[in-house]
């Protein structure tokens, strides 16, 4: 535990944090989540700009998009599902 905010007998609420938990293992996975996006949002805007100006072929940035969305998705915790491409 990281730190106990209630002693034995004392009332507590509806809501009310009572303990902290420590738990190394998820918090690096948030921060490697959050370390991922700050990556993929530069990219992104560096993406972005070449393509203004025209250095970048149109393929690069929807991938980039996508790796975007991805890490905006995993930073706020939501659950990623890979979608497959269908075959032609």
């Amino acid at each position: 535990m990281r730190k106990i905010h209630v002693d034995k007998g004392d009332r507590v609420g509806a809501g009310q944090v009572l303990v902290e938990l420590e738990s190394p293992e998820l918090d690096q996975q948030v921060a490697n989540a959050r370390a991922n996006y700050e990556l993929q949002t530069a990219t992104n805007r560096r993406n972005q700009e070449l393509v203004c100006a025209v250095e970048v072929t149109s393929g690069v940035a929807p991938d980039d998009m996508t790796a975007l969305n991805v890490g905006q998705a995993v930073r706020d915790g939501e659950t990623v599902q890979p979608v497959l491409a269908e075959e032609k």
